[in-house]
């Protein structure tokens, strides 16, 4: 028995002889049109699991009852089993209602939608218009796998796409290519929404729109809206109409969400842009104080909850439609975001986290450029090579990245710490007074880095060589290192000799 269900109390039936004749008893109870169901179910008393479901009344109105055979009392009559099922049916006739009504929408709609499993990326369910689309029958279309329709430039973007909904919050957008059988691309803007959690479908929902079709559109708008007309065509990730008086009396959607506010909040309201000693920066708050001219932009700036937008201004006060300014925004926290990454990668060290060659190179060259005193302490291993002879290169790894370790605890906040590969170290000493002071300061990281270290082989013992050198006014720093690397083989060669 299912929440849908409710028990009734069993009855004992007697079968009519005569189908004829007028019903009687429980036949009363039934609709006129189900009584001959009744006598048919009594009749199959020996069937196993013999029911029906007939329309009974419960006084008001008529309830779907199932009637079940129990068995054949010793009076002739037939002991049936009854249960509420009205709910349960009405349920399963709605299902079967949306199940063809959804069924409808993929086979005569007029969007591109597919359903895609997880296993293998299989197009469970696709829309006709989608077939039509791409020059397939439908049936083709539903089993094969999705990849297979995706341009093959397109196809690591997809996978990312796919990877990304599977653990992200949706839905997810991108722009791709897919191909028709006689391999001819057609541009697509992708919708994809993770459904995987929902018992009901368990699969990617992935909606379709052909950019042509909305380029299209795009220039029938052109001809009607003006205003539309030049949003299309400026629009990014979302842009606002600014009026004379320096309020917005048109925003975007996509805008809005920029500054996280709703649309209605923003029309009427200043532009939520103000200037910061970093630079520009949009709020999700009305601005106060005087306005941020329009005429500053293009500019890169920052936006709520960490994003990134570049900034555009189109000064269209001359338009007769526009009469003010239009403001483009496009996100691009993902493009700075990599750029970021490549720029720390380019500057580190993978294995110890301090900075390469290059990223010390750059720092000192800043120093330098604001007028700072730079000296540098070139520092290498002694007896490093033994530990990566006897014990392998993963107990040399942990040896130097203990060495690193050591190295920003003994310098100064300000100072800069370098591995420049194998057992060569590099400390930049800033703002240093004299030549002397270097000398001890390069010394009392020598002591600090030389000394026992604890491996999974046992405790090493480990020297240091040191030369040091300063980078100033005149000299360039790579000049400046040779100098200190030379100091430094000075000094081993003298301790080996």
């Amino acid at each position: 028995m299912t929440d849908s269900e409710v028990s009734l109390p069993p009855v004992a039936v007697m079968g009519r002889d005569d189908p004829d004749e007028e019903p009687r008893g429980y036949h009363l109870e039934l609709h006129p049109d189900d009584a001959e169901g009744l006598d048919a179910l009594i009749a199959h008393v020996d069937v196993e699991d013999a029911h029906a479901i007939l329309r009974w009344s419960d006084g008001d109105r008529w309830r779907l009852v199932e009637h079940r055979v129990d068995r054949r009392l010793a009076d002739g009559s037939t002991l049936l089993t009854r249960a509420d099922v009205t709910l349960r049916e009405q349920l399963r006739e709605r299902a079967g209602r949306d199940d063809a009504y959804w069924r409808a929408v993929l086979r005569n709609g007029h969007e591109s939608i597919a359903v895609v499993e997880p296993e293998g990326f299989t197009i469970t369910h696709a829309s006709d218009h989608l077939a039509s689309l791409l020059g397939v029958a439908s049936d083709e279309l539903r089993g094969s796998r999705a990849l297979w329709h995706v341009d093959p430039r397109d196809l690591p973007e997809v996978r990312r796409l796919f990877e990304k909904a599977a653990g992200e919050d949706g839905p997810h957008f991108t722009e791709l290519r897919l191909r028709r059988p006689q391999g001819e691309p057609v541009w697509m803007e992708a919708v994809l929404s993770d459904a995987t959690a929902d018992p009901a479908v368990r699969a990617y929902v992935l909606n379709l729109r052909e950019i042509g079709d909305r380029k299209a559109a795009e220039e029938q708008l052109r001809s009607s809206e003006h205003l539309f007309r030049m949003l299309v065509h400026h629009l990014a990730d979302g842009a606002f109409v600014v009026d004379h008086t320096g309020h917005i009396a048109f925003v975007s959607e996509r805008a809005a969400e920029a500054v996280g506010r709703t649309v209605e909040g923003l029309r009427g309201a200043p532009v939520p842009l103000v200037s910061t000693p970093e630079g520009l920066e949009l709020v999700s708050h009305d601005p106060v104080g005087p306005p941020v001219p329009l005429s500053q932009l293009p500019a890169e700036v920052r936006g709520p909850r960490g994003r990134w937008f570049h900034l555009t201004g189109h000064d269209l006060r001359d338009d007769p439609i526009v009469s003010g300014w239009m403001v483009v925004l496009r996100d691009i926290t993902d493009g700075r975001v990599r750029v970021e990454r490549l720029r720390r990668e380019a500057s580190q060290d993978p294995l110890t986290g301090l900075l390469n060659r290059r990223g010390l190179e750059s720092r000192v060259a800043d120093h330098l450029e604001r007028g700072r005193s730079v000296g540098l302490g070139y520092l290498d291993l002694d007896g490093f090579k033994a530990v990566n002879d006897v014990h392998g290169h993963a107990a040399g790894d942990a040896l130097l990245c203990s060495v690193a370790e050591r190295l920003r605890r003994c310098v100064r906040p300000g100072d800069e710490v370098a591995r420049f590969g194998g057992d060569e170290f590099v400390v930049a000493f800033v703002d240093l007074p004299s030549d002397g002071e270097l000398v001890e300061m390069t010394n009392r990281v020598v002591r600090s880095v030389a000394g026992t270290y604890a491996t999974a082989h046992g405790p090493v013992d480990i020297g240091v060589s040191a030369g040091w050198s300063v980078a100033g006014a005149g000299i360039e720093v790579a000049d400046a290192l040779a100098r200190a690397d030379y100091r430094m083989y000075e000094q081993k060669r003298r301790q080996q000799s």
